[in-house]
């Protein structure tokens, strides 16, 4: 089933051994089907989270993955119950194929500042798992932020890195430490464009599209009906 709501991005990620899988970002609508839809994800997340747990505590699993997964774990958790309250401000990734979600995203505009609160990676495809992570995912919905946050006319964008690997993430793409040395800032309307970079912005509705240079005419998400 696909999340109910405007679709405002789309992107392929790819694995190491060039496995491609293309998804489609949407903002939730405040709908009943999504959030039950976000509960089951949920209660396979956490799974997962917990199997990770388990094989970190015996040395078989780096326990960084398993914190991510803990955190990935967390973040679905508390999207479905905010979204459950009419808070809309959560992005999805879903693959096309199988609408399996393999991230979410939530932002804050507050007049010109803009705030990334949460991105999270399904815990199936962190990167740094023995299996095939897929990468390209957090970029795209970062990216789509990043275009509403200029539709909006933010100038500034402030978050929270969660571990170094997010620190190392977020300053790759041109964050610094805030005033404040406890979050991470960039400012400038350049800036904020910026976070758009290696996708594009496509048709009057501004659909932000990641990793399809591959492509030569402009990707369309399948249309299907909802359940």
């Amino acid at each position: 089933m696909q999340i109910i709501g405007p679709v405002l991005g789309c992107g392929i990620a790819s694995s190491e051994s060039g496995r491609s899988v293309p998804f489609t970002i949407r903002q939730a609508d405040h709908d009943i089907a999504n959030v039950k839809l976000i509960g089951h994800t949920a209660h396979a997340w956490h799974t997962l989270a917990e199997g990770f747990t388990k094989l970190a505590s015996k040395g078989e699993l780096d326990p960084d993955l398993a914190r991510r997964a803990g955190f990935a774990d967390e973040v679905i958790a508390l999207s479905g119950s905010q979204l459950s309250k009419g808070l809309t401000t959560w992005l999805y990734a879903q693959a096309d194929a199988d609408d399996e979600l393999l991230g979410l995203a939530s932002y804050a505009i507050r007049g010109e500042l803009g705030v990334i609160n949460l991105v999270a990676v399904s815990p199936a495809h962190l990167a740094g798992l023995p299996t095939e992570p897929l990468r390209g995912v957090g970029t795209a919905l970062v990216a789509v932020i990043a275009e509403l946050f200029v539709k909006a006319g933010v100038t500034e964008v402030r978050l929270h890195p969660l571990d170094s690997a997010a620190h190392e993430f977020w300053t790759g793409r041109g964050f610094l430490p805030c005033p404040d040395q406890h979050n991470l800032c960039i400012r400038g309307a350049p800036a904020v464009s910026g976070l758009i970079d290696g996708c594009r912005v496509v048709g009057v509705d501004g659909v932000v599209q990641c990793g399809l240079r591959q492509r030569t005419a402009i990707y369309q998400p399948p249309a299907r009906a909802v359940a």
